[in-house]
């Protein structure tokens, strides 16, 4: 199923395609189709190759579609205008907590009924 998204993200004319997405979605639907996405293609999660520039791309287009300014600059020209490479080193777990946290904490508090499977090995309740 990676092999499928990683060829899907490369092949996708748009961000909104993408994410699978219609140009009109909310906030929160542009969140969720990352996160769904982002789980399969995270570089702690997935080895094969092309995963890596494939999230890449992937996180272009949700910090893109996430920003308002952003998304109204793409929409009207079809230019992203500040797509970023990301750095080597951390940043996929930057990026993970960064997206993911929001989720498990609502999780512990009774706010969200979702599985603890997304949940990283290391980490535990206290840890959050």
């Amino acid at each position: 199923m990676a092999e499928e998204l990683i060829q899907h993200v490369f092949e996708s004319k748009d961000y909104y395609e993408i994410l699978d997405i219609p140009q009109d979605a909310t906030p929160a639907e542009v969140k969720a189709a990352f996160r769904k996405k982002a789980l399969m293609l995270h570089p702690d999660k997935c080895q094969l190759e092309g995963a890596k520039n494939a999230f890449q791309r992937l996180s272009n287009a949700h910090m893109c579609l996430m920003d308002a300014e952003k998304r109204e600059v793409y929409d009207r020209t079809g230019e992203a205008g500040g797509e970023v490479e990301m750095p080597d080193g951390d940043w996929e777990e930057e990026l993970f907590d960064m997206v993911f946290r929001e989720m498990m904490i609502e999780q512990l508090q009774g706010t969200r009924s979702v599985s603890y499977t997304h949940l990283r090995a290391h980490e535990t309740e206290a840890d959050l």
